[in-house]
């Protein structure tokens, strides 16, 4: 099935992307990697009438340290997390987990911010983010929304995930595998 027709803006920036979330409203949809958000356009699950693209925002595209946390932006692919010598050091159970969501294919496009923002049950990463405790930090045209917890997120449609942090507590945290 295809999906319904549907407008493509592709954003420069933060700023830009979420004007552009403000100006469609419930009507728009981030676009990252698509590997949760298409099937369910394919399937007319979700029929947004704007796509909002983010990935020429490049400055959504880090892992780093940050305050104790480890800190994933929303652009960073599944295979970059995956092979990322700061992740695979600093939270194991992440790194560990991501070669078994989907396929190489899949991780090449997917986004782990995406799996969240959609809470996505076949891309595992939301029972590994509510292991680790993880927080999804959420901004809007009017500016920060702030953290939530992944156990009570209900993204607001004017908000976009920017990025999801552990903190040095549970980057550590040992399990049996």
């Amino acid at each position: 099935m295809k999906p319904a027709p549907f407008s493509f803006v592709a954003p420069e920036s933060l700023d830009e992307v979420v004007s552009a979330l403000a100006e469609h409203g419930d009507d728009a949809r981030i676009l990252a990697g698509g590997q949760s958000l298409v099937p369910l356009m394919n399937l007319r699950l979700a029929r947004p009438e704007v796509l909002v693209s983010i990935n020429r925002c490049h400055e959504l595209d880090y892992i780093r340290l940050a305050d104790d946390r480890l800190v994933v932006g929303a652009l960073v692919r599944q295979i970059d997390a995956e092979t990322s010598p700061l992740v695979r050091a600093e939270c194991p159970l992440l790194a560990t987990a991501l070669p078994h969501v989907g396929l190489p294919a899949t991780r090449n496009r997917g986004t782990v911010c995406g799996s969240l923002a959609h809470c996505d049950p076949l891309a595992e990463l939301p029972a590994v983010a509510l292991a680790l405790e993880a927080e999804l930090v959420l901004t809007s045209a009017v500016g920060p929304v702030g953290e939530c917890p992944l156990a009570e997120h209900a993204l607001d449609r004017d908000a976009a995930v920017v990025l999801w942090e552990v903190s040095e507590e549970k980057v550590g945290l040992t399990w049996s595998p």
